[in-house]
């Protein structure tokens, strides 16, 4: 924690320098102009001594204070601060265990290891640069911006990694990713123009809510920051329609771009699924159909410049890509029974296959309760007109991702579009109706409160005469709302716990260490054992990935740790640790030089994308390197150019006699991707200062001609 306490400090004395400093600058200048006036000469540097020690510079701040105390802007500043402050301290409470910052301390679910495997791109990228272009540690390599599952390329994985390490930062990255979903639908109060208390129970209850805590029964930490960040979506897009503003834009233009960088792609799926509930926003919108349709895909457009470095890559690659798929969708649920996960807060249940349902809690928990949901029902009476139009996109959204989510359709589909069926476990989608729901339900507890209730008053005692402050009774009904939070947190903590590694797993995974780059197995299918060994630098073969690459074999590893003998191979038991063995294949090198005779083994030593081959042979043969060759690899003889020629792995002529051979990994599609992204800064940047739409484009009850003039433009 010392280092939240050092920012904290930083930033309360930065606050108070530019508090300072604007004060000596308005000092500064009204001193200028007397000079000016008098027509007396003064030096720049002795104008600003006199600003920063003027005692009339300390009457300016005190001015400055007293006039920002008393502005609206101020106190509506104030009061956002303490509403987010809340929602934080909520947030660390929810996630206390996951800032336990021993390495060896790590979420509980089973495939957390493999799932952050990927963030160890930035690790790599701190030790040797442009190395972590290439994940070698896994399968023969890939190149390390296309992974469509991790989320590397995400500000919140690439922050926290950097500060705190991959298992820290990915704990961390839950907490904040916990925050995300709750400041999303704290944004979606503001849009609906909630009152205080009612947006900030929407994001206290959203927190907890079971689509979130679920997703870590599996321990795949991309899956709750994608959910996330798809929730994210609601409150822009609702914005955009009600002001057509260039700023609501690019909002919404940078929230799908970290949509887009934030993994797993179930999440997007269900993303596109509510696609068609924007018709409901756009036809007869008060600022125009047409102007709202141009918003909407300028929006888009600009979230695919700024997803760039991922999409371009990933465009780049998928063809070669390939993943399981169920050609019976086991995983879908009846809807009618899907529905009640929504009110289910058994974890028993979840382990069941009760109500049609695979054993899998990660796949269909989504607790939200029936309090929530009775207050989204409510909306039907006390909706306002002017906001009908949003809550009814709200309810068209959850009921697409739901319908989906129960895989009804797909199974309609799936005689005609056989692809469907790679979409085996969409069944997690149906959380995103979740932030949804709370919407509605906080709407509604927000038009009642602001009901004509019974006032009590309050007696507050002043300096001449006393203050009196009326509370309206209609706050009563946030009680069953507190209760709910309560119920969700409590169901919440079954899945946000941690776990410690046994010390056999260290272990087990030393005795698979190789002097120079082999590749190597850890015992297949248990996930604990996969962050620890990318982090020591093995390369692990098969490993675990839920993708692979289409046509192409894993290198069969020279050491594998398992527990019964290895099918494959000529194999001698050379070691046991933990009670695990581990088999040797004396025949199988990451590096060796092939000719007529035997094979001349070669010594390999790299991290990523950059691999160096020392080699000392007898007769010229043709070097194999073990590794997945794609267009972007380069390779040096001695310092000179030389030639790749394979077209699974590695190869490169190889002469008699000492040599050196540097492979390196240096795409065009990465470049290409960070320039994209950078164009479209530069647009976002530009249609934010172009914004003119400062008074009447951001007054949504603005007559329907006046915006079209003004905001057209």
């Amino acid at each position: 924690m010392n280092q939240f306490l050092w920012f904290f400090f930083a930033f309360s004395l930065a606050v108070i320098f530019d508090l300072y400093f604007i004060g000596a600058w308005r000092r500064y200048r009204q001193l200028k102009q007397d000079y000016v006036e008098s027509g007396e000469g003064i030096s720049r540097w002795d104008l600003w001594k006199q600003a920063i020690l003027s005692k009339k510079t300390k009457s300016v701040i005190a001015s400055m204070r007293k006039r920002a105390l008393g502005s609206e802007f101020f106190r509506e500043s104030v009061g956002i601060a303490i509403e987010l402050i809340l929602l934080t301290l909520w947030v660390v409470y929810v996630g206390k265990d996951y800032l336990n910052f021993d390495q060896l301390v790590i979420p509980a679910g089973r495939e957390f290891g493999s799932s952050i495997q990927a963030h160890h791109l930035w690790t790599r990228f701190q030790t040797c640069g442009g190395c972590a272009l290439w994940d070698g540690s896994e399968r023969g390599g890939f190149p390390a911006f296309v992974d469509p599952l991790a989320s590397t390329l995400h500000p919140a994985v690439i922050i926290t990694t950097l500060l705190f390490g991959v298992v820290n930062g990915a704990k961390v990255m839950v907490v904040v990713s916990l925050w995300i979903a709750g400041f999303a639908q704290w944004w979606l109060g503001r849009v609906l123009r909630l009152g205080r208390v009612s947006r900030l129970i929407g994001a206290l209850m959203v927190v907890v809510g079971g689509h979130l805590a679920g997703r870590m029964e599996l321990g795949i930490v991309s899956l709750i920051l994608s959910m996330a960040m798809v929730s994210m979506t609601f409150a822009p897009v609702i914005a955009l329609s009600k002001t057509g503003s260039k700023r609501s834009m690019v909002l919404l233009a940078v929230v799908y771009s970290l949509v887009a960088v934030s993994g797993q792609g179930y999440m997007q799926v269900g993303f596109l699924m509510m696609l068609p509930a924007y018709l409901i926003l756009i036809i007869n919108a008060r600022v125009g159909a047409w102007f709202l349709v141009k918003r909407y895909l300028t929006a888009t457009v600009l979230g695919l410049f700024l997803a760039a470095p991922f999409l371009i890559p990933f465009i780049h690659f998928l063809p070669n890509f390939t993943k399981g798929s169920d050609p019976y969708l086991s995983a879908g649920q009846p809807l009618s029974y899907y529905i009640l996960n929504l009110f289910i807060d058994n974890r028993d249940f979840y382990y069941d296959t009760s109500l049609g349902k695979l054993p899998f809690p990660n796949m269909y928990v989504m607790f939200v309760g029936w309090i929530p949901a009775a207050f989204a029902l409510i909306c039907v009476w006390v909706a306002k007109k002017e906001d009908r139009r949003p809550l009814i996109f709200l309810t068209v959204s959850a009921a697409l991702v739901l319908f989906v989510g129960s895989m009804l359709p797909l199974q309609w589909l799936r005689p005609v579009f056989p692809v469907v069926t790679y979409l085996r476990y969409i069944t997690m989608i149906g959380g995103l109706a979740v932030p949804a729901i709370i919407g509605l339900a906080t709407y509604s507890l927000d038009k009642l409160i602001q009901r004509n209730w019974p006032h009590f008053t309050m007696i507050f005692p002043g300096e001449l005469t006393p203050r009196y402050k009326g509370v309206s009774l209609g706050l009563i009904l946030v009680i069953p709302m507190v209760f709910a939070i309560r119920r969700s947190y409590v169901f919440s903590q079954i899945w946000l716990y941690t776990v410690k590694l046994d010390d056999g797993v260290i272990q087990l995974l030393e005795a698979l260490e190789t002097p120079d780059v082999q590749w190597v197995q850890a015992p297949y299918g248990e996930h604990i054992y996969i962050e620890p060994a990318v982090r020591m630098g093995m390369k692990l073969s098969p490993g675990i990935m839920t993708w692979r690459w289409e046509g192409r074999k894993s290198p069969v590893p020279f050491l594998e740790a398992n527990r019964s003998l290895p099918a494959e191979g000529n194999v001698r038991q050379v070691n046991k640790i933990d009670g695990i063995p581990i088999y040797e294949r004396a025949d199988q090198y990451y590096a060796a030089v092939y000719s007529d005779g035997s094979p001349q083994t070669c010594q390999a030593y790299g991290n990523g994308g950059y691999i160096d081959v020392y080699c000392n042979t007898s007769t010229p043969g043709k070097l194999i390197v073990k590794e997945n060759t794609f267009l972007g690899w380069k390779v040096w003889l001695d310092g000179g150019n030389a030639r790749l020629t394979g077209t699974q792995w590695l190869e490169v002529s190889a002469p008699t006699g000492n040599h050196i051979y540097q492979f390196r990994y240096w795409p065009w599609d990465v470049p290409l991707g960070i320039a994209v992204f950078l164009v479209g800064v530069i647009l976002c940047v530009y249609l934010w200062r172009a914004d003119v739409e400062k008074g009447i484009c951001n007054n949504e009850f603005a007559p329907n001609d006046d915006v079209r003039t003004i905001c057209n433009g």
